[in-house]
């Protein structure tokens, strides 16, 4: 191969200074619409949508007691389709991150100038169906010290769709609480200054429900409400009302 015709193939398969960065972000939704479009035929094996996002975020600064950079990432899970037979899972990872861990809050609040709210399940944010959609994660975090933040999440716009009836999931969320408002923030964003006495939230999706929700089991409705996975009000909503 001439010089000429390397340049070519590398301009190609290496179109710099194209950003790279995120590429795989797409991926769960793929692989949802993949099983939606398989739903037809197979409806008593496909589940409905689940949290369809790979993003997570980066918190960065500098530590005053270490006089050490530090950069604080995670990736948050989130509810998974209602299934057939069953509910969704709730606060896991993306189908595409089956080796993920998560990090205690209380050993990153060992590392990091960080402050952690709340660290909980995020009430209402399954879909409703006979089989109900995972719930999603609610993060909260506060600085000690100011910080950075970058974000890079999809499914803001687009909710984890719902099958034979099911309700659609939740979607992921980013809100910051300062000067006394709370404001929702884009779904990817970099170097966001965030100073003591401000707090940000993280929000991930739902999945989605699978099946009528009034063919709801009222006994797994009233566990749900009791477990706080879905609010009374919102339950009556919803479902038939629990007995």
């Amino acid at each position: 191969m001439g010089e000429r015709a390397v340049v070519m193939a590398l301009a190609v398969t290496d179109p710099r200074p194209a950003p790279i960065g995120g590429w795989s972000l797409s991926l769960p939704t793929v692989l949802d619409t993949i099983f939606r479009a398989l739903a037809p035929a197979l409806p008593d094996r496909v589940p409905a949508a689940h949290k369809g996002d790979m993003g997570g975020y980066a918190i960065f600064g500098l530590n005053s007691k270490t006089g050490r950079r530090y950069v604080c990432q995670n990736i948050i899970g989130g509810g998974w389709g209602g299934r057939p037979s069953e509910d969704g899972v709730s606060a896991a990872v993306s189908m595409c991150q089956g080796d993920v861990k998560n990090t205690p809050i209380e050993l990153q609040e060992l590392y990091y100038p960080l402050l952690y709210e709340c660290h909980a399940l995020r009430t209402d944010s399954g879909g409703a169906g006979k089989f109900r959609g995972g719930i999603g994660v609610e993060v909260k975090v506060k600085p000690l010290e100011g910080f950075f933040l970058s974000r890079n999440t999809d499914r803001i716009k687009c909710p984890p769709w719902g099958l034979l009836g099911g309700a659609e999931g939740a979607v992921n969320e980013t809100i910051i609480q300062r000067d006394g408002k709370a404001e929702r923030l884009p779904g990817k964003f970099s170097h966001l200054s965030v100073h003591p006495g401000e707090t940000v939230t993280f929000l991930t999706a739902g999945g989605g429900g699978y099946g009528k929700p009034e063919e709801r089991d009222l006994k797994a409705i009233k566990r749900d409400i009791d477990l706080g996975y879905v609010s009374e009000n919102r339950a009556k909503e919803l479902y038939s009302e629990p007995q």
